[in-house]
């Protein structure tokens, strides 16, 4: 059995461990979301059958957008959510 001390130190270095899990899985997350963005446009044009290219951009831009626009209406609540009171103070 080793000294408290020795299990506070292996204790206390797990948060970087877990924070570099969180990291990767993160990155990962969003490069995977991100790595459709230059094949949309030829997944509308072949597969959806939208032949007008005015209207391939349109769609284009609104599929992009629907992401931003999700983040940008659930980021509040979610930041809510976390219990520490938000705002700094």
């Amino acid at each position: 059995m080793g000294s408290p001390r020795d299990s506070e130190g292996q204790q206390g270095e797990g948060w970087k461990r877990t924070l570099f899990a969180v990291f990767v899985s993160q990155m990962v997350a969003t490069l995977s979301f991100n790595f459709i963005n230059p094949f949309l446009p030829l997944f509308i044009v072949e597969d959806l059958g939208v032949s007008d290219p005015g209207q391939a951009a349109f769609w284009t831009g609104i599929t992009q957008a629907a992401g931003s626009l999700s983040s940008f209406v659930t980021g509040p609540l979610w930041g809510g959510g976390g219990g520490g009171g938000g705002g700094g103070g």
